[in-house]
């Protein structure tokens, strides 16, 4: 009788610690856009420059370019002096990948594989990809992986969910190749983790896994659409708002009360505002804020917060279309939020997806925190037009003349109000008379042949929905993906010519589509990172008065 007894007891406490249980997260009450947050948590582990880089999205087009602009940020000296890294769906990945790659073994000169000036650029150079380089991530192919995830499910009788699905696929494409776990939590430093564990002994055991020192502070964002029983949405009044997702904690910051409406009329006012530690992201709270120690009581989460957790959040751009056509938790995201300051009474289940539904730079989460030093890298699919197509000062733009998310935040639209998957209707935090400015620096540096790239300065205009206070001076540098004649015309004749073939190995460059081209060869990488660290090399000095603070 005792080896069954033996047994029956092993099976029980397996079942006890498959079991639900609370853990111990510090939490911090949101701020609002009237009376913004004065320290964020991350402030004293931080470099205080007051600066911030921005990759937006755009599959591997905007993993291969955030590369190519770090590594000039490198070579210029000025990686150093960058305080925040943010990075949304593509950016989010080479991001992610950048800040927590394990390898010890490589240098951040290995990571972010040689730079060749365009004269260089041949057969050679362009088909070698040295081992430790980050640009190898963009060859594989996510929807292939995805495919092979299904078929291997379809085998094995495994059920998946398609965020399962999604979030193994991009943690297999850009982070597990180096070395990032797609099961350990997420977290800031080992001496984050030993307190953690020191609050909470069921984590003991877990597995953690921090960034690599002395590296920028990560924020990814992700898209807050609404609450998941009330899904679909009535087009029109969507009320989408980036969340921050960051090693040491995760949330909407902004204390707001939001009111959604259903396709089917239903309204609900639902209370927000605060931040929990990321390994608690997603529990439902069970107890209110105990003001004396910072924390509260939530249920562990069902999906452990990981690196490739979040970047799959901010990647989740399936979700602008599964979201207006059902609720079910088998296509979408899902992550529980609350308000702080009452947690307990106003938990929702809210539908999550990609960051660039709503704001594909990350800009919002950057002027919350009063961040003065901005450079924003726009690696659009969409060309900016020359001021013989488009004149700023005649008339408005329209979505094929630039970006339009550079555009809403100036309160210019170019997205319908009806698109689920564009929603940029509430973004304005710029005074509108700035972006004529921008646009007409942005052409003309375009046109000199050496890249677009120009800075303004500006003063922010309140959007209390954002958090985003109004009165904040701004200096703002943007780099506008674009290919440079000067950079052109010295490149070696085979690949000009390469470039000039509309059935060549290299179409629609620089703007390689984020829908077609899912995965890019050697040399469309090395083309494109080359490219992008040129264009930055030859506007050092504009790159460096915006975020050198001793400029």
């Amino acid at each position: 009788m005792a080896v069954p007894v033996a047994k029956s007891l092993f099976l029980a406490l397996c079942m006890v610690r498959a079991a639900s249980f609370h853990v111990k997260s510090k939490a911090w009450s949101g701020d609002s856009a009237q009376s913004p947050l004065q320290s964020w948590p991350e402030a004293s582990a931080t470099r205080g420059t007051g600066s911030a880089v921005l990759f937006s999205g755009g599959g591997t087009r905007a993993f291969s370019s955030g590369l190519g602009e770090t590594r000039a940020l490198k070579l210029m000296g000025l990686l150093d002096k960058v305080e925040y890294m943010t990075g949304i769906s593509g950016g989010a990945w080479f991001t992610s990948a950048f800040i927590f790659d394990q390898r010890s073994e490589f240098s951040d000169a290995e990571r972010l594989c040689p730079y060749f000036g365009p004269e260089e650029l041949d057969t050679a150079n362009l088909e070698a990809m040295p081992e430790g380089c980050l640009g190898a991530a963009a060859q594989n192919h996510l929807y292939k992986k995805i495919a092979e995830y299904v078929a291997e499910a379809k085998v094995l009788g495994k059920y998946y969910t398609l965020d399962q699905v999604w979030i193994d696929a991009v943690h297999s494409c850009f982070l597990g190749p180096f070395g990032i776990s797609k099961d350990a939590i997420m977290a800031m430093d080992e001496s984050t983790v030993a307190d953690i564990k020191s609050r909470n002994w069921r984590l003991k055991l877990k597995m953690f896994q921090v960034p690599r020192e002395d590296v920028p502070y990560m924020v990814l964002g992700g898209t807050m659409i609404g609450p998941h029983d009330m899904n679909p949405f009535k087009q029109g009044s969507f009320q989408y708002v980036l969340f921050d997702m960051t090693p040491l904690y995760s949330g909407f910051p902004v204390k707001e009360a939001i009111t959604y409406e259903s396709k089917a009329g239903d309204r609900r006012v639902v209370q927000f505002g605060g931040l929990v530690e990321s390994f608690a992201f997603g529990g439902v709270p069970q107890s209110s804020m105990d003001n004396a120690e910072g924390t509260l009581s939530v249920e562990y989460p069902a999906n452990t917060f990981s690196v490739a957790r979040a970047a799959g959040i901010s990647s989740m751009a399936p979700t602008a279309a599964f979201e207006q056509i059902t609720n079910s938790s088998v296509l979408l995201i899902n992550e529980t939020f609350f308000a702080v300051t009452d947690p307990v009474g106003s938990e929702e289940d809210m539908v999550c997806g990609d960051g660039g539904i709503v704001d594909n730079f990350g800009m919002f989460s950057m002027l919350r925190r009063g961040v003065s030093r901005i450079m924003v890298f726009v690696n659009s699919e969409t060309p900016l037009a020359s001021n013989e197509t488009w004149d700023p000062t005649a008339r408005a733009p329209s979505m094929n003349d630039i970006d339009g998310y550079i555009t809403a935040l100036f309160g210019v639209q170019v997205y319908s109000d009806l698109n689920p998957a564009y929603w940029t209707q509430n973004n304005q935090v710029f005074p509108q008379e700035d972006f004529t400015p921008l646009a007409v620096a942005l052409q003309a540096a375009q046109a000199s042949g050496t890249g677009a790239v120009a800075k303004v300065s500006l003063t922010t205009v309140e959007n209390q929905l954002m958090g985003v206070p109004g009165g904040h001076k701004v200096e703002l540098g943007v780099y506008y993906l674009s290919m440079p004649t000067v950079w052109k015309s010295q490149l070696p004749a085979t690949v000009q010519a390469d470039l000039d073939d509309p059935d060549g190995p290299y179409p629609d460059f620089p703007h390689y589509s984020t829908s077609t081209m899912i995965s890019l060869s050697e040399p469309q990488v090395n083309l494109l990172t080359n490219m992008l660290s040129w264009t930055m090399l030859q506007n050092e000095a504009l790159v460096s008065s915006v975020l050198n603070t001793s400029v």
